[in-house]
């Protein structure tokens, strides 16, 4: 009766053995499957970061190169909001409050340029001056996007 009795025992902790080492395999593969999507995840963040760099810098270059009208300037405005609110995943509150802020900033000179398009009052000389004060803005806020 105790050789019965040990024989079941041993297989009962077996058996136990065997379900746990199946639970952590389980385990293994979800973990496995969720760094897969973190590292997905990544590679599209950056993907998309990289994007709005390069579209940062060519429109850095084009404002300091040329003359842009208010029109390309909201555009381009316009394009790197879009951008900016893929990138931006913040996380903390200091980041959604930072992400808060530079959108709040993009949407405000945005709307400065659209008033400008848009002012018939105007000299051409004065929408002159406020576009180039709207650019070196620009300027600054491709500095703290790209820095973060």
């Amino acid at each position: 009766m105790s050789i019965l009795r040990n024989a079941l025992f041993a297989s009962f902790i077996t058996l136990l053995s065997a379900c746990a080492v199946m639970d952590a395999r389980n385990e293994v593969r979800a973990g496995e499957g969720r760094v897969n999507q973190k590292q997905q995840d990544l590679a599209d963040l950056e993907s998309t970061h990289a994007t709005l760099l390069a579209q940062s810098e060519q429109l850095n270059k084009d404002l300091a190169q040329r003359e842009m009208n208010a029109s390309e300037l909201r555009r381009r405005l316009a394009e790197l909001t879009r951008l900016n609110n893929e990138t931006a995943r913040a996380t903390t509150q200091p980041e959604i409050v930072k992400q808060q802020q530079r959108q709040q900033e993009l949407e405000t000179v945005t709307e400065q340029v659209q008033a400008l398009e848009q002012n018939t009052g105007m000299s051409e000389q004065e929408k002159r001056v406020k576009l180039a004060a709207l650019k070196e803005r620009t300027r600054k806020l491709l500095h703290l996007l790209l820095v973060g």
